[in-house]
Order: structure tokens, then C-alpha cells, then sequence
């Protein structure tokens, strides 16, 4: 009966320590934010870039690939419906179809939250300000966007904290098998998503620099931990690309590796770098932690131009100030003090912050308000903070004050952007009756010509029409072809050619995108302007467009 008792007695202490352990603390945030996201699934599928691209697996149901950008995002799709299917849940329609993609990114992201914590407690003692952390990260604009949404990286931030995490589990447990599994980890965030790669340069430091209370690895063994990490990244990727590129049709060899460094999703296009990128910079940063600018924020112009213009940028100046005075402490603590600091601590510093900086540099390449991109900075600057958090000696009143900074943070990110989220989640999706209108008046003998508004968008995913043409994702010579090679099939179908939108713009807005960037002059399509007929005018956020056709 003792001993009976002592087996309960120790049964009971073990359940204790479990429930207040990190792990535990974990799974009730796997299941909160699970539970969460899947309950805010959006209807505002064109919310975000790409999330429409699920349904090219739907109109399509096998093994593909995309390219480099996104590589395994079609498979990853592929595999989730066959396992949904598995479940009973089998989408019929296209719109089931995003709701169950949809489901992927909600347990991914959910999964991502609850990886982060274990990285981000693990480094800090202070379990409550580790915690902070992660609601600040899982509440952030940019991160409830597109784990509500189906679009491509939030697989690929999985595996990307994931390979942070498990680095440095192979460094405080001492085990190369560690090492190797995060390669793999870090091998399927860059095949998931290109971006995701970046976290590389935080496993280095983390390799180079990261240390345990339970053992002190001597440079040797780092070097080895870092070896395997990096080799079996080079590894997974090899094999993940190579699987891609040889279905894809890639002859085997250089121009595989020709292929893997190219830089796709209309790089010529949209890259570059500019002094607005720049300017708008810290205004991306701001409007990803809230919607502090509207919807449709196209610059400064834009929003001064904008009556209600004083309350957006007390917005923008409220949060300014609750971000930006920090770190600009922070940072002029550590100028004060560098004279002080060991010579490890400076390079502990130097190549932290080169660590972070890599993974900004797509923001000022491509756009800084594009919300995908700040999905893996915030989340490094996050673990950042956390080994800033170990390493610093704070002092009370300043662990007191960055509690409530963060705080503060969370108590104006969680209610705006759940607002939101819930608003897009209740909505109707904007644009698609009037997209499923379009698809009951274009028949297969015909082609259209599309625009990037949300119709266009909605109405490409939803008929995976392939007569149809994207102009605005075309040079000049391919948007030739494209309209002559049309055009000659309508005739031989006695079909018609559909415009949706494109004729809409007027001169000085065409010139401004479509002659400046793509090279195609307003002038191509003035014989379809004077000699098409209004279809159907739809109204779209308060604006019309029209549905035109061309009799050939």
C-alpha cells in the first residue's frame, strides 16, 4: 500500500512538473492559436499575395512544382488535400478547396508559435517576458494575414524556426544528429519559400556563439555542430531542387544549378532599390505590427493627399514612438558601454546584428509594405531580443520597462488586428460574385484579357481559365504574341475576347506601370477600346469595372 502510494505520490509531482513545463506550455499554445486561426479563416482571399495559388493544385490535382520562389508550395498543398481527404474532408468546389489550404497555414502557424517559444524560452530565464515575445510575434498584422489566408510562406517559417530551434538543441545537448536535422529543417524552409533561407545567419551565430548552462562546447565541436547543419542543408536542398528540376524537364547538371540561382516572381519588374523604398521602410515595419495606414497605402503622397489624413499618421506616430524610442535606447546603451564590453561580446553584437540584416534586405530590394516579407525578421528580431534578454545586464526597472513596452505593444496589436481578422472572416470575399459572373459569360471558345484587380484575380483562380491573358504580368513582345495568338483562336472557335478592367485605365495611369516598367505603350490596345462593347459594369471598393467584349 506504501509503495502504491509513493508510485501515486510520484505519478502526481511528474503530471506537476509537466504542466508547468515549457512543453506543456507549448501545446496550449499550439492548440490556443490552432483553434484561433482556424476559427478566423479569411474570405478575403486577395488580402494577401498568392493565396489563390492553391487552386492551380485544384484545377490541376497532381505532384507539381513551382518555381524557385515557392518551389514545394504545390506539393505541400497536393499532400494536405490527400490527407484532408483521408479525414472527410474532400473540397468539392473551389472555394472548399481555399478553406482546406487555408487549414494548412492555421496549424503551421500555430505550429511556428509554439516552436518559437520553445527557442525563445529556452534562451531567457524570464518565462512571462519570453511570452511577450511570442503574442507580439503571433499577433503581428503581417503574421494573422497569412496564417488566416492560404498563401505560400508560413510552411516555410515553420521550418525555419524549426531549424533554429533544433541548431541550438544540438549545441546544449551536444548531438550532431541535431545538427544534421536542422540542415534538413533549414533545406525545406528555402524549398518552401526562397525568403525562409535567410534564417541561415542566424543558425551560424547561434553555432558560433550561442551558450548553455549545462555544457560549454569547446570551438572544435561548434565547428562540427556548424558542418553538419550546413552540410545537410546543402544535402536537402540538392535533393529537393534536383526532384523539382528533373520533373520540371532541367537537364541534369549546370543548368540545374544555373536554374536554382535564378531569382523569379518579376524580379526585372518590381526589384530594385529606391529612396522611397527606403523612406517607407519604417513605415512597413510599423504598418505589419498594425494597421496603422490604409488598406491601399501607395506612399506618403497617397496618404497625405487623403482627407482623414491627421488620424493615419497619429497612428503612425503613436506607434513610431513605442517601437522606435526602444531600440534607439537600446542601441545607444550599447554605444555608451561598447569601450566595456569583452572582445567575444563585441563580435557577439557585430554578427547578431549582421545575422538580422540579410533577412531585411529583401524589404528594401523588392518592397518594404510587402507583408510576407517581414514574416522571418520579426520572428529573428524576436530571438534577438531573447538573447539580448540573456546576455545584458539588465537591471530591474529596465526588465520592468521593457515588460511594459511589450505590453503595450500586444494590447494595440491584439485588438486591431483581431478586429480586422474578424472582419475578413465575416465578410463577403470582395469580388467574387462579380468574378463568377464573369466565368458564366466567358465560354471555352473564348479568352480574356485580365487586369491585378480583385475580379481579375478571383476570376483567373476560381475558372483556371488558360485562354486567359494577364497583361500586366507580360514585356511588351510576350504581350504581343499572347493577344495575336488569342485572337487568331477566337477566330477559329468563332469566340469572343473578353476585357476585364484593362480598359479601364486611363493614359496617364497606364503609362505610369504599363509603359514605364513592362514596356507596353497605351496605344496597343486602341482597336479593342473603339471597337468593343460594355458587357457588364461591376462596382468594386467604390470604383467601376467593366466587362468588354471584342468580336473578331
Amino acid at each position: 500500500m506504501v509503495i502504491g502510494l509513493n508510485k501515486q505520490m510520484g505519478t502526481n509531482s511528474r503530471l506537476r512538473a509537466f504542466m508547468t513545463s515549457r512543453a506543456a506550455i507549448a501545446l496550449v499554445m499550439l492548440v490556443f492559436f490552432a483553434a484561433l486561426f482556424l476559427v478566423l479563416r479569411s474570405n478575403q482571399f486577395t488580402a494577401v499575395d498568392g493565396a489563390l495559388r492553391c487552386l492551380d493544385v485544384y484545377h490541376h490535382p497532381h505532384l507539381s512544382f513551382h518555381g524557385n520562389n515557392h518551389l514545394l508550395y504545390p506539393v505541400n498543398i497536393f499532400v494536405w488535400s490527400k490527407l484532408a481527404g483521408v479525414g472527410g474532408l474532400s473540397p468539392a468546389t473551389p472555394g472548399e478547396y481555399l478553406r482546406v489550404s487555408q487549414s494548412l497555414n492555421c496549424l503551421s502557424a500555430a505550429a511556428t508559435l509554439a516552436l518559437l517559444w520553445m527557442l525563445i524560452s529556452g534562451i531567457l530565464v524570464d518565462r512571462l517576458l519570453s511570452l511577450l515575445l511570442v503574442i507580439v510575434y503571433g499577433f503581428s498584422k503581417a503574421f494573422m494575414l497569412h496564417a488566416t489566408n492560404s498563401a505560400e510562406p508560413v510552411v516555410g517559417l515553420m521550418y525555419a524556426i524549426a531549424a533554429l530551434l533544433t541548431v541550438r538543441a544540438a549545441l546544449t545537448r551536444d548531438k550532431i544528429i541535431l545538427a544534421a536535422l536542422s540542415g534538413v529543417f533549414l533545406g525545406l524552409a528555402l524549398a518552401t519559400y526562397q525568403a525562409m533561407f535567410l534564417a541561415v545567419f542566424g543558425g551560424i551565430w547561434i553555432c558560433l556563439f550561442d551558450t548553455s548552462d549545462e555544457r560549454s562546447l569547446s570551438g572544435r565541436r561548434r565547428a562540427e555542430v556548424l558542418s553538419a547543419f550546413l552540410l545537410s542543408c546543402a544535402v536537402a536542398t540538392a535533393i529537393a531542387y534536383g526532384w523539382a528540376y528533373a520533373a520540371q524537364g532541367v537537364a541534369f547538371g549546370w543548368p540545374m544549378v544555373r536554374q536554382f540561382f535564378r531569382i523569379g516572381g518579376g524580379t526585372e519588374i518590381y526589384a530594385g532599390f529606391s529612396i522611397s523604398r527606403v523612406v517607407n521602410f519604417p513605415i512597413g515595419l510599423l504598418s505589419n505590427l498594425a494597421p496603422v495606414v490604409p488598406r491601399n497605402y501607395a506612399g506618403l503622397r497617397s496618404l497625405l493627399a487623403r482627407s482623414n489624413n491627421f488620424a493615419w499618421f497619429a497612428a503612425l506616430a503613436a506607434i513610431a514612438l513605442l517601437v522606435f524610442i526602444p531600440l534607439i535606447a537600446l542601441f545607444m546603451g550599447a554605444f555608451r558601454t561598447w569601450g566595456d564590453w569583452s572582445h567575444r561580446r563585441r563580435w557577439m553584437a557585430l554578427l547578431g546584428a549582421g545575422a538580422i540584416l540579410p533577412a531585411i534586405w529583401p524589404l528594401l530590394y523588392w518592397d518594404p509594405m510587402y507583408d510576407k516579407l517581414w514574416l522571418l525578421p520579426f520572428g529573428l528580431a524576436a530571438i534577438a531580443l531573447a538573447y539580448v534578454g540573456r546576455f545584458a545586464p539588465w537591471s530591474t526597472s529596465a526588465r520592468r520597462t521593457a515588460m511594459l513596452l511589450l505590453g503595450a505593444l500586444a494590447l494595440v496589436e491584439i485588438p486591431t488586428n483581431l478586429y480586422r481578422a474578424i472582419g475578413d472572416s465575416s465578410s463577403v470575399t470582395t469580388g467574387l460574385k462579380e468574378a463568377l459572373d464573369v466565368g458564366s459569360l466567358v465560354t471555352p471558345n473564348d479568352a480574356i484579357v485580365l487586369d491585378f484587380d480583385e475580379v481579375s484575380s478571383l476570376y483567373l483562380a476560381y475558372s483556371g481559365n488558360e485562354n486567359a491573358v494577364l497583361l500586366p504580368s507580360m514585356h511588351l513582345e510576350d504581350a504581343r504574341r499572347a493577344l495575336a495568338v488569342q485572337l487568331q483562336r477566337c477566330r477559329q472557335n468563332h469566340g469572343r475576347l473578353f476585357f476585364l478592367g484593362i480598359l479601364d485605365q486611363t493614359e496617364p495611369t497606364w503609362k505610369l506601370f504599363m509603359e514605364a516598367r513592362m514596356g507596353i505603350p497605351y496605344s496597343i490596345l486602341d482597336q479593342y477600346r473603339s471597337e468593343s462593347r460594355t458587357v457588364e459594369t461591376f462596382q468594386i471598393n467604390g470604383r467601376p469595372l467593366t466587362l468588354r467584349v471584342y468580336e473578331p
